[in-house]
């Protein structure tokens, strides 16, 4: 991996981090442990555990198997070139939250 992709890599980390403390998640941070504690989080905010992934084309969902945080719900937030940037959820986590905030009432969680 070269200079500017590692580069381009922790800019994305700091705008996800940036995005998450302006819509209201003051204590919204960067981990910069990610290569040595193996949990696979670049940025915790609130109740997530977030892997962030920054490519030409947009990243697959299935880095989200990379978040390895017990205590938060795991989340991937992605971004092509010329893309916006998407987040991505278990559904089960998505319905926890959406409960959590008042959003949802009479919660199942899904059998899948």
């Amino acid at each position: 991996m070269s200079k500017m992709q590692r580069d381009k890599g922790a800019q994305f980390e700091r705008d996800v981090r940036n995005a998450f403390v302006k819509a209201g998640f003051p204590e919204a941070e960067r981990n910069l442990n990610d290569k040595t504690d193996g949990r696979g989080v670049d940025v915790e905010a609130g109740t997530l555990a977030i892997q962030c992934k920054r490519y030409k084309k947009m990243p697959s969902t299935s880095f989200i198997k990379e978040v390895k945080d017990g205590t938060r719900f795991p989340a991937l937030v992605g971004r092509g070139d010329n893309e916006k940037a998407t987040i991505t959820l278990y559904l089960k986590d998505f319905l926890a939250i959406a409960q959590d905030v008042g959003l949802l009432y009479n919660y199942d969680p899904p059998p899948f």
